[in-house]
């Protein structure tokens, strides 16, 4: 199950939040080593005091956090503006009410192996992918950021998700990355259920606020 939450309705999922920000400390530093803040065993940044959107991945039997992403707004403070951007030697920030920016995507290793879609693809990835395509169609956004290693851009290209890299930077501490585009769009997700396997929709979110 997906579960979306921004400033509307953090209150009634405080604690799906903190077990989100758990799953980012070992996610981000445990396991891979990034130098990330962190607030009592929590990964917490500054951006997520700005009322960002989470979409949160949940274990409907269990009712635990398997993954999570964090949408902003690009035409607000954002990481590629405001950090990335210097990774890369020519302009690459994206600034409209239409695209926003898709950052701290982690699935709990746990869900890694032996988890996935009818059609053979990681389960929690898929449904974070679509569920995060679902959510910004219905508000009125056209395209999404991602900076991400080859990996994840396999990922989505296995599902057959449009995405397309923009610019690459070889920066030391991380290596090799990719700036990519990613179109979002009802007809867009129809199409990543039907690829995927994942035909029932399992979402509950509002549409997000729009960027001005």
């Amino acid at each position: 199950m997906i579960i979306t939450v921004d400033g509307r309705n953090h209150k009634q999922h405080n604690a799906l939040v903190d077990e989100m920000f758990c799953l980012r400390k070992r996610v981000f530093h445990d396991q891979l080593g990034w130098e990330v803040p962190l607030k009592d065993g929590r990964e917490i940044d500054p951006y997520d005091d700005l009322d960002p959107v989470y979409v949160i991945s949940v274990d409907d039997a269990t009712g635990r956090v398997r993954g999570s992403l964090r949408m902003m707004p690009t035409t607000g403070p954002h990481l590629m503006r405001d950090v990335f951007s210097a990774w890369f030697d020519k302009p690459v920030v994206f600034e409209s009410a239409a695209i926003w920016e898709v950052t701290r995507f982690c699935v709990d290793p746990l869900w890694l192996r032996g988890h996935y879609t009818p059609r053979g693809q990681n389960l929690v990835t898929c449904e974070l992918i679509i569920a995060g395509c679902e959510v910004s169609a219905r508000s009125g956004v056209n395209q999404l950021t991602t900076l991400s290693h080859m990996g994840m851009i396999n990922a989505m290209r296995r599902i057959k998700c449009p995405h397309e890299i923009v610019a690459t930077s070889d920066f030391p501490s991380t290596g090799k990355v990719h700036l990519g585009l990613w179109d979002v769009s009802d007809e867009i997700a129809m199409k990543l259920r039907a690829f995927t396997g994942l035909v029932e929709e399992a979402t509950t979110f509002e549409p997000m606020r729009k960027a001005a």
